[in-house]
Formats: structure tokens, C-alpha cells, sequence
């Protein structure tokens, strides 16, 4: 077993006199290699216990030696064999590799136990190791003491998901994780604790020991926030505080592990356009090189491609957890708008930001999702039924599409996503005990307001987004960078730079009417399509169902046919822009998959076919619930697998 040591100098400055002050030396861990696996050791032992007496032998060519070793805990129906089973199917960072010493508290078994098995007692020398929660441990032994530290298992991130790992301490403030694994090839190594380290899941902490990653939009005490910029992340000094909705999420018994990659700022970018600063993750879907989607690529691509990562949050103003959470195969959602304070986060639209997050199980994400939100700033509505209206959106039959393109709504584009659409539609009206109701969305709202969603609402998001992130954002960063870099300005992003400077020629005015033209649409489906309904049983007057991704390639070495410029700032109403205008909640459901042939293998794989509910204003928890009900009644998968098939 051999060990890597990093260790960080904090020197001191000289004196006039020459004197060398004294350096301040901190111990940042180190990286050993047990068995086939990495493991990170933190500079501090969860324990010292001042002893010679004790069942360890030191190889004689080591100074100082570290052993792998259990902390056992039993019960009276349970061995120790059963215990070590147990953890092994339960745990990925515990191995037998730690059973060179098995230290066994509360030992009830009346065999005698084997050589390596020591139980523990109040009056044995390593009694204080019963205070420890069970786990693995390295046990690091001198000639005066016994020091236990805790074993974190270090992963590579082949996928490129992350920034970086972190180590979470207390007070809600992290360190940078100083351990490199030997298989990064390029990307960021995490290290994850022992899930044996924490208690079962309960009531006041419904999320113990589940592993997080962060999308780098929210602060993290003693870490700086990069935004996706280079000049940003170098510019700004580290956090003084955690962003207030990831404190709640440790509260309820989380674990941050790492930074998340963003598309810069949060706006949306395309793989190959658009990526300068940082490289995109990949989506472990189908080929491996289809594109993630944006911003929350980084959440998405950790958590389609990483089974030692459980939830990522990320955020969604126009799409950014959706999307990525569509094309990458997992559960993803948007809140109801302002559901939680998103002080400390990096905002892209006061109006339209919300925290989310994805999963892989229908029930981590119910469970997830109402505990998150429930301390929230929105009274979410309670409820007793589910809603008996299917709303089904079509596309406007012969409309013009050169003038208005599909939104994206049924019939998919997809023939063989369609037939799981309409599978998954027949299987919900028998559920809810009703028949869908056909709505031509673009009609009705013509009706409504005497004119096509894209003609008075196609502007709306571009316009409010750049208005509010040029004036919050990046406005307020550019001048202080210029005054402290002699006058350059900071890099950014083609598509970024473009929505830059569409807030620069837009005027109040402007921004006034695209305000309107969004409260419009909002009280529309408020009064007319998804009402809310806090005194009846169901909470919202029906649900809205619509495809979100239907299963088609889109690779991420696909280059535009016109420069940024020439593209210049889309304006297009779709799908997404009913819960991103309207402010309700949205969840999304991977449903199957769907073969074609890659143009980069050459073979057939598979892509994920996901689909989204709607819900009125404040019914998250009857979304949430209804997503576990119909998995548990196999309508829809309950849980997706990493890699390359969702099944």
C-alpha cells in the first residue's frame, strides 16, 4: 500500500531583521491505493487514542504505518459475517480489503470470533473507536498512539461533470479536495465518503448520507463561484457564505461531494459553438457524444453517468434542468417559481431562476423533492386525489411551420417516441379514470389574446433574461474587472457575448412590454388551463402532459452553419415556455428509449424518450407523489440506470 502526502506551506514573511518567522504547516490529506481502489485520507483523524496497547502490528520497514480496519457494529439477530455482507452490498467505499482488523461493537455472538475480530468494551484500550459511526477507517499507529481516520473513496470524472471535488465541513463550509486520482485523464476527481457513516434516512433528515453535487451558479462557503467564466472565477474572492438552499439541503442530511460544470452564466450553448472557457461534459447516453444539453450539463452528465453520485442540483430558468435532464435520460424538474431563496446563487432572471435538481429514481426524487421544498417561501397546496382533466396539447393543424414551427407538442417528431407517448398517455387516462383533452394550444390562445404564442410571446424570455442578467449579472462584473485590469475586458462566451449585448439595446420600455407580455400568458393558464384549486381534493384543475425530448440525435460535434453572429439571438416560443412564463411546476420522466444508428460507431444504440407534466402553481407535491405512484404501479420506470441504456 503506498501513500501520497499534501501537504501545503503557508509562508511567513521576512523580517527586516532576516528572522524567519515561523511557517505554518496543515496537512491536507493524503491519497493512498488499497487494493484496486484510491482512497483520500482528510488531514485530521476522527479519532487519537494514546495507547501501546493494542492488537496492531507495524511492519518493520515503516515508520509510520496505516491499516485498513472495520468498525463493526452488531446486532443480536445479525454475525459479524452477516454485518460485513451487509455493508458490502449497501456501500461502495467499504470492501473486504478492511477486514485486516475488525473492531466490533455491541459483539453478542457466543462463537468465538476469529484472530482479526477484536470486540470492543468500556474497558478495552480502543473503547473510544465505539464511538465512531461504522464504516471503514485507516488506522495510523506510532509507538505512543492510535489515530483512526476516516476513508473517503476517490472516483475519476471521465465524463468531465465536474469542476473539482470538495470536502464539506461544518458550519456549512468546504475545502477544495487536494487529491488527484490516477485515472482522471483530464477531468476532476471526487471523493466520496462511507454511506455506513450516517444514519438511515428519517423524518428530520430525509436526505442522511445522500452524495450531492452543486452546479457551480451557488456558493459554497470558502470556495469560489466560476459561473462557467475564467475572469469570473479568478476575478471574485471565495464565498463568505453558503448559498441558503444548499444550507437547507445539508440540514436535511446531505453531502456535498463536488462542483458541477454550467454553461457560462446559465445561458444556452451548444457543445461545439459556444464552449470556450470550459470544455462541456459528455452524456453517457447512446454514443457517448450527444449533446448534454444546457446549463445544468454538469448535473445531468454526473448523474447519467456516475453511480457514486446520488442527486444534483442545478437550476432552471428557461430549460436548464429540463432539458439536460431530458436528454440525458434522468428525472428532473422546475419548481413553482420563487418556491426557495436563491441568495448566493448566480442569477440569470429574478423573475424566472429556480433551484432543481435530477435523480434516477422515481421515489429519491418524490422524497427529494418535497423535502427540499418544504421549507420553502411558497405555501405549497396540500391535496387528497389527483386531478381528473388530461390536457393533451397538439400541434395547430395546417398552420403555416416556415412562419410558426411546432412548439414541440403531440404528435412527436419521433414515430417510435410517439408510440411510448401514446402508450404512456392510454395508461395515465386509465389511472386518473378520465380521457385526454385535445388542446390546440396555439389556437386557444389566439382565442384568448388575439395572437399566436410566438408572435407576442417568442421575445419574452431572450428580452428578460439578458435584460436581468446584463444589469444584475455581468454589467455590475465587467466595470470592476476593467478597473482592475488596467482596462481589458473579460472574456465571454460567443452566445453570452450576443445576449449581452441584446440587453445593452434594449430599453425599459421594451423590457416593460415583455414583462406584460409574460403576466399575459401567466394569468392565462392560471384562470383558464391549470387552476389552482387549494380547497378541492385534487390541487390543480387538470394536468398537462407534452413531449420534452423524443429521442433524437443531436451530436455534440455538430458546428453551426452561421457564426454567432449571423445567427445572432433566437426567439422561439416551444414546450418549455409554459412553466418557464407561467411560473408553474414541471416535472420530467424518462419513458423508454429508442434505437438509431450512429453516425459515430456505427451501430444501433439507444436515446432516452422523456416526457413532462404540468401541474398548477403550487402543486409540486402531488407531482412529486404522483411520479412515485406511477412507478410503483410500473406506468413508468422507477429508476433509470449510468451509461449508455436508461434500462
Amino acid at each position: 500500500m503506498m501513500s501520497l502526502r499534501h501537504l501545503v506551506v503557508i509562508a511567513a514573511a521576512l523580517a527586516p531583521s532576516s528572522v524567519h518567522a515561523t511557517a505554518t504547516v496543515r496537512d491536507l490529506g493524503r491519497t493512498v491505493a488499497l487494493g484496486s481502489a484510491n482512497y483520500y485520507l482528510p488531514g485530521e483523524p476522527e479519532v487519537v487514542i494514546p495507547t501501546t496497547n493494542h492488537p496492531f502490528r507495524k511492519p518493520e520497514n515503516n515508520a509510520v504505518s496505516l491499516l485498513p480496519v472495520t468498525h463493526a457494529v452488531q446486532t443480536a439477530d445479525l454475525s459479524v459475517q452477516q454485518v460485513l455482507e451487509h455493508y458490502g452490498q449497501v456501500d461502495d467505499v467499504w470492501t473486504s480489503d478492511f477486514e485486516s482488523f475488525i473492531l466490533v461493537s455491541g459483539a453478542t455472538s457466543k462463537k468465538p470470533l476469529a484472530g482479526n475480530t477484536i470486540p470492543l468494551s468500556k474497558s478495552s484500550p480502543l473503547s473510544e473507536v465505539e464511538s465512531l459511526p461504522p464504516g471503514p477507517y485507516f488506522a495510523q499507529v506510532t509507538d505512543s498512539a492510535v489515530s483512526f481516520f476516516r476513508a473517503y473513496r476517490v472516483y475519476a470524472d471521465p465524463a468531465r461533470a465536474f469542476y473539482y471535488g470538495v470536502l464539506q465541513q461544518s458550519n456549512y463550509a468546504f475545502e477544495v479536495l487536494s487529491s488527484t486520482s490516477p485515472l482522471t485523464n483530464g477531468g476532476a476527481t471526487i471523493a466520496v465518503p462511507s454511506r455506513l457513516y450516517y444514519p438511515a434516512p428519517n423524518k428530520q433528515k430525509p436526505l442522511s448520507g445522500v452524495r450531492v453535487g452543486v452546479k457551480d451558479l451557488y456558493n459554497l462557503k470558502g470556495l469560489k463561484t466560476g459561473a462557467g467564466n475564467r475572469a469570473y472565477f479568478s476575478f471574485n474572492p471565495a464565498a463568505d457564505d453558503t448559498a441558503e438552499s444548499i444550507q437547507h439541503l445539508i440540514s436535511l442530511g446531505a453531502v456535498v461531494v463536488g462542483k458541477t460544470r454550467t454553461s457560462q452564466f446559465a445561458n444556452g450553448e451548444t457543445p461545439t459553438a459556444d464552449w470556450v472557457d470550459y470544455h462541456d461534459p459528455f452524456n453517457a447516453r447512446g454514443d457517448g457524444y450527444q449533446d448534454p444539453s444546457s446549463s445544468s450539463a454538469g448535473a445531468a452528465a454526473a448523474q447519467s453517468n456516475y453511480d457514486w453520485i446520488d442527486m444534483n442540483i442545478g437550476s432552471d430558468t428557461g430549460g436548464s434542468i429540463r432539458a439536460p435532464a431530458a436528454v440525458n435520460g434522468v428525472f428532473g424538474n422546475r419548481p413553482t417559481q420563487d418556491i426557495m431563496s436563491l441568495n448566493g446563487v448566480v442569477s440569470m432572471s429574478p423573475s424566472m431562476d429556480t433551484p432543481a435538481f435530477v435523480s434516477r429514481s422515481a421515489a429519491d426524487f418524490a422524497l427529494w423533492g418535497k423535502a427540499w421544498y418544504s421549507a420553502g417561501n411558497v405555501s405549497l397546496k396540500s391535496y387528497t386525489g389527483f386531478p381528473h382533466k388530461l390536457i393533451y396539447p397538439i400541434d395547430t393543424p395546417g398552420i403555416d411551420t416556415t412562419e410558426y414551427p411546432s412548439p414541440g407538442f403531440f404528435p412527436a417528431s419521433n414515430e417510435h417516441a410517439q408510440a411510448l407517448y401514446s402508450n404512456f398517455t392510454q395508461q395515465l387516462e386509465n389511472f386518473l379514470n378520465t380521457t385526454k383533452t385535445v388542446f390546440d394550444f396555439y389556437t386557444e390562445y389566439k382565442n384568448h389574446t388575439g395572437a399566436y404564442p410566438l408572435d407576442s410571446l417568442g421575445a419574452v424570455w431572450g428580452l428578460m433574461t439578458s435584460f436581468e442578467q446584463f444589469s444584475n449579472v455581468v454589467s455590475p462584473f465587467i466595470s470592476a474587472y476593467k478597473e482592475a485590469n488596467g482596462g481589458d475586458h473579460p472574456y465571454l462566451d460567443p452566445q453570452v457575448a450576443l445576449n449581452m449585448d441584446l440587453a445593452q439595446n434594449t430599453t425599459n420600455a421594451t423590457f416593460a412590454e415583455a414583462v406584460a407580455n409574460k403576466t399575459t400568458f401567466k394569468n392565462w393558464i392560471d384562470n383558464s388551463v391549470l387552476i389552482p384549486r387549494p380547497d378541492a381534493a385534487e390541487c390543480s384543475s387538470a394536468l398537462l402532459i407534452h413531449p420534452i425530448w423524443p429521442g433524437e440525435p443531436s451530436y455534440r460535434d455538430t458546428y453551426p452553419t452561421e457564426s454567432p453572429e449571423e445567427a445572432g439571438v433566437s426567439f422561439v416560443w416551444n414546450q418549455y415556455g409554459i412553466s418557464q412564463l407561467a411560473g408553474v411546476p414541471e416535472v420530467v420522466i424518462p419513458l423508454g428509449q429508442v434505437n438509431y444508428t450512429s453516425r459515430v460507431t456505427h451501430t444501433t444504440k439507444q436515446l432516452p424518450v422523456s416526457v413532462s407534466i404540468n401541474a398548477a402553481a403550487g402543486c409540486d407535491l402531488m407531482l412529486y407523489d404522483l411520479v412515485e405512484v406511477l412507478a410503483n404501479k410500473s406506468i413508468i420506470p422507477s429508476k433509470v440506470l449510468t451509461g449508455q441504456s436508461i434500462l
